[in-house]
């Protein structure tokens, strides 16, 4: 039977009431009348909330859609400084930039009450590392220290990360990439490849070694983490390994760039497959067909190679001076020099490489044994101790980088490597990790806590 009868039957039991002389109204009249009522009413308020719950979750749902937008446009900007591409419009990422800061200074009004925490601290994040890409560091690193680091997510930490690092903030940029590697995410090739890249210009090997491989673990066929591999050998002297990464990487890549091609030129020459490394070299001047310093000099190595002596010592000095890479042709002509006995110009020609490049460790060796040819034996043997000296610091800083990203607050380790980078004559990286003492001496809630010292040429290898 219906609750509801409608007006006709409340008529009727009114009237049947009035008849007993009763005037209290029935317990079933009641309901009648009221459950309407209460079901009207919950409706209208289940209507209500049901429209604002909506209209807060489109809200929320825009909110969150601009902030990611942000990520995926300041994403955009770090993938160009990943690449270092001299195509680049680098004044369009300015303004991109600043078009972004301008967005999320407005969505981050002071006493802003409708974004959960997560958001506000990526927005944020993202404001801040938008501010650096337009080159204002202090104020970057200012908004930083606000940032509550633990809740944000990776769409705002790479893209911060990496243009940190572009403004020379290492501390920040190797703590922002620590706090991505961390986060479990449900596809971290993203934060592996940036991780490894910065990690890399940063000089911390290990870290490098092992984000390639958990990256090769998920992504078997790409080339990328085996470029970065051949890399990491390439700098520890490496030859045979730093060639079969580099084959590794060429056997997955379509396409490959001139660059790479050249790298394999040079480590096939390297380990003394010299008829392989000129079938490659033809096969990198068709990519670049075009004359470079950088070509002249791998020509004129393979040149040397093949016994034409007086070919390679024309194409060498052919490089200028100012190029960057004068000290390597200077270096090659010294060593041309000394297989033809010509050991007073060979001693020239490897004294201004070690004016140029310090810390050139071959370059010492062969000025050590150019001198004892010549019958200098004390400034033969201070060349050669100098050589062994960089052999052995080479050693021990390996260590003590493991060491470093093992023990982010061991301040001794840092102090000692400054001290070893700055006796090998590399004063901007001995500052680096200063800097990276100081840090995990005091430190604060964004202090940096596994900072490395940038190392001179890593980021220009990528180019």
């Amino acid at each position: 039977m219906s609750l509801w009868k409608g007006p006709a039957a409340n008529l009727d039991d009114s009237a049947a009431r009035h008849e007993s002389g009763s005037t209290r109204p029935s317990q079933s009249c009641g309901h009648r009348w009221w459950l309407p009522k209460v079901a009207l009413t919950a409706g209208m308020v289940a209507i209500v909330v049901w429209g604002v719950l909506g209209y807060l979750s489109m809200r929320e749902v825009a909110q969150r859609s601009g902030v990611y937008e942000s990520g995926k446009q300041l994403m955009a900007i770090a993938e160009h400084v990943l690449e270092m591409s001299p195509t680049v419009d680098r004044n369009a990422d300015q303004r991109l930039a600043r078009e972004v800061e301008l967005n999320l200074r407005e969505f981050l009004q002071p006493g802003r009450k409708d974004a959960d925490d997560h958001l506000l601290t990526d927005a944020l994040l993202l404001r801040s590392a938008a501010v650096a890409s337009q080159g204002r560091r202090l104020e970057a690193c200012a908004l930083f220290q606000e940032v509550k680091l633990p809740t944000c997510r990776e769409f705002s930490l790479l893209p911060a990360a990496l243009l940190f690092f572009e403004i020379g903030e290492w501390g920040i940029a190797e703590q922002l990439v620590e706090a991505a590697v961390s986060k479990p995410g449900s596809d971290p090739t993203p934060t592996l490849r940036i991780a490894a890249y910065i990690r890399y210009d940063l000089g911390h090997q290990e870290d490098v070694l092992k984000h390639c491989q958990e990256w090769l673990k998920l992504r078997p066929s790409s080339a990328e983490p085996w470029r970065l591999l051949a890399f990491v050998f390439e700098d520890r002297g490496q030859w045979e390994s730093a060639l079969k990464a580099r084959q590794k990487q060429m056997t997955l890549t379509d396409h490959p760039k001139a660059d790479d091609l050249q790298s394999v030129v040079e480590l096939l020459i390297r380990v003394g497959e010299i008829k392989r490394g000129r079938e490659e070299y033809e096969r990198f001047e068709q990519l670049l067909p075009q004359e470079s310093a950088h070509r002249t000099v791998t020509l004129a190595r393979l040149l040397f190679s093949e016994g034409h002596v007086d070919e390679a010592l024309q194409k060498l000095q052919t490089v200028s001076s100012t190029e960057s890479e004068w000290p390597a042709a200077q270096f090659l002509i010294g060593r041309v020099q000394f297989s033809q006995q010509q050991f007073s110009a060979a001693t020239v020609a490897l004294q201004e490489v070690i004016m140029r490049e310090p810390n050139n460790a071959e370059a010492h060796y062969l000025l050590g044994q150019t001198l004892a040819r010549r019958g200098e034996k004390v400034e033969s043997q201070r060349y050669l101790n100098f050589h062994r000296q960089l052999l052995d610091a080479k050693v021990r800083i390996n260590s003590l980088e493991r060491l470093a990203g093992r023990d982010p607050r061991n301040v001794a380790v840092r102090h000692e490597l400054s001290k070893m980078y700055h006796d090998l004559g590399l004063d901007a990286v001995a500052k680096s990790w200063d800097a990276a003492a100081s840090a995990a001496k005091a430190p604060t809630d964004n202090s940096p806590r596994a900072t490395h010292g940038a190392r001179s040429g890593g980021a220009n290898r990528r180019k």
